[in-house]
């Protein structure tokens, strides 16, 4: 008898050992796969082949389900270990974050949390709103830097717009000034009121010069 093809015991001729020796690839592979359609039972009757013997080629070349089925379990086990651990490291960390930042809040807020509470909102409302706030902080921040720059730009312009219209602004006073004093000057004069001339011609320099140093003027 012709010797037979080797890890292929069982094979009646040499060319039945051929053939399941150029079938093993692909067998193997498909068992790798794994699936009820390619289980031991269903390649030995398609490929027509023992079981057996395709058990001790898939050991010869280090496949097994079992081996597979065993390195899965393990690794499902070793992710719901992490993943439990995860949550409760999570659970612990809200915890803490909800005692710290509750208990201060609480402490510091209560009676506005009161007032609050009054007007109907729950607690759940109340933490969210103190979060928006946080939240919104930095744009509202911004907007009034915004604002505080838009309100120092424009008493730049004013104080420019001052000094422009001080030169008429100083004329009209000037005016009112003297204006005031010839009705002073008059009304004395119809109640028959003499008014010394020198003192009130060194009282009405006397506000010019106030007035061109820049002091308010009662008119």
């Amino acid at each position: 008898m012709a010797p037979m093809a080797k890890g292929l015991k069982g094979a009646k001729d040499k060319a039945e050992a051929e053939r399941r020796q150029a079938l093993l690839p692909e067998i193997i592979a498909r068992y790798a796969i794994g699936g009820s359609d390619n289980s031991v039972e269903k390649l030995s009757e398609e490929f027509q082949i023992p079981i057996k013997t395709l058990y001790y080629n898939f050991k010869k070349f280090g496949i097994s389900h079992q081996d597979q089925a065993e390195k899965k379990q393990t690794m499902l086990k070793e992710i719901g270990q992490a993943t439990q651990l995860n949550l409760s490291t999570q659970a612990q960390k809200l915890a803490q974050i909800s005692i710290g930042v509750g208990g201060r809040i609480a402490n510091k807020y209560l009676p506005l949390i009161d007032a609050l509470m009054d007007d109907g909102l729950t607690l759940e409302q109340i933490a969210d709103a103190f979060a928006d706030w946080f939240e919104a902080k930095p744009s509202t921040q911004q907007k009034i830097n915004d604002l505080e720059n838009t309100i120092s730009n424009l008493e730049n312009e004013i104080t420019n717009l001052e000094e422009l219209t001080a030169p008429n602004y100083k004329y009209q006073l000037r005016v009112k000034l003297l204006d005031k004093y010839a009705k002073d000057m008059m009304r004395a004069r119809a109640y028959g009121i003499k008014l010394a001339v020198r003192p009130t011609l060194e009282a009405l320099n006397a506000d010019l010069m106030r007035l061109e140093q820049g002091l308010e003027v009662k008119t």
